[in-house]
């Protein structure tokens, strides 16, 4: 009898699991789609922004603060002439 209990018990669990599944799993995956879809449409319009026409030129300056190399980076090393 226990042994017929606990099949029962696994049928009821696996037909329960896969109905919750197939009643949640479409809005899971709509606003996963949704929202990879709108961020692939920012990245677009920020692309088409930044196109320009053929024959313009722009110049981009790097700021002094990018140009600033620590002096805790690195290590010095001593060089001797060896003959």
């Amino acid at each position: 009898m226990g042994f017929l209990r606990t099949i029962l018990v696994i049928i009821i669990i696996y037909f329960l699991t896969r109905l919750i599944v197939k009643l949640f799993f479409p809005f899971l995956f709509k606003g996963y789609v949704n929202r990879k879809m709108r961020d692939n449409n920012d990245s677009n319009q920020d692309f088409r922004k930044s196109r320009k026409k053929e024959g313009d030129i722009t110049i981009d300056y790097l700021s002094k603060k990018d140009k600033k190399i620590s002096k805790d980076k690195g290590e010095y090393i001593d060089f001797k002439e060896i003959k």
